[in-house]
């Protein structure tokens, strides 16, 4: 990990993992890789860039039953990783941009809170396959550390929420799957780096896209699992800066943003 932050969260993650643990039936740490894809496009729909990778993450996972009806689940994730970038390098003198290819650091963390309403029938044994309906919130941030030569950071939060459903079988599969929707998205822009007067704060709109998982119990204390997630985000606005060494006033904006996820996972029940 290369944000000494990142270790302290880790930390934090398990000291109240430990403390929680009594208070909850479910409690798993997971660890596992994903393979990252970030894509951004111009005004026309054209690709402006690529970002792959894998990345690697820790998480703590715990769920408790509320009542017959309610369940609720908690998730704190760790990642970190270091992708491809293939895009463009453009001159600000000239705005011409040529085919550039670097790489990119991502570390971050995600912790999301969920809701799981059961719709199991009056007189169900509690050990009978079950679909429930899933409400979470979540927040994710991370950074996003373009390298080489004029490159510069970006700092992502983004405040989301997920609708779907989940069945648990008896068999100790279990399904996920719905929509995500990323409702309040901040992105800092590092741009002093590269010579401007200043950092500026955009704000990407948000848009629907999908989640699925699958996770498989094949031991008491073991399981291993399967995802996708993703976030898709409309064009910012746009933002004034000053650069001083070229006396001029330039336009940013982010662009439209695609992100997707696929990753595996091995999971410890304790």
């Amino acid at each position: 990990m290369r944000n000494i932050v990142h270790y302290l969260v880790v930390i934090t993650m398990l000291l109240a993992s430990v403390h929680a643990r009594a208070a909850v039936e479910d409690y798993a740490i997971t660890a596992g890789v994903e393979q990252f894809l970030w894509q951004e496009f111009d005004r026309s729909g054209s690709k402006l860039l690529d970002e792959t990778g894998p990345r690697y993450f820790v998480a703590i996972e715990a769920e408790k039953r509320i009542s017959r009806v309610w369940r609720y689940g908690f998730l704190a994730k760790l990642y970190s990783g270091q992708v491809d970038y293939d895009g463009e390098r453009c001159d600000l003198l000239s705005s011409s941009c040529t085919q550039y290819s670097t790489d990119t650091d991502y570390d971050g963390w995600n912790m999301e809170v969920d809701f799981f309403q059961s719709l199991r029938q009056p007189g169900a044994a509690e050990g009978d396959s079950a679909w429930y309906l899933r409400y979470s919130l979540g927040y994710d941030s991370w950074r996003r550390n373009i390298l080489g030569s004029g490159g510069y950071e970006e700092k992502y939060q983004s405040f989301y929420g997920r609708l779907g459903v989940d069945y648990h079988a008896a068999a100790g599969w279990r399904i996920q799957g719905g929509v995500k929707y990323p409702f309040n998205t901040i992105e800092d822009v590092g741009l002093t780096s590269l010579g401007f007067a200043s950092d500026p704060t955009l704000k990407p709109g948000g848009d629907f896209s999908l989640y699925l998982a699958a996770q498989y119990r094949f031991h008491p204390n073991w399981g291993m699992g399967a995802f996708y997630d993703s976030f898709r985000f409309k064009k910012s606005g746009t933002e004034r800066v000053y650069h001083p060494g070229l006396a001029a006033m330039f336009d940013v904006w982010q662009p439209e943003s695609r992100q997707d996820i696929y990753g595996i996972k091995l999971e410890y029940h304790f």
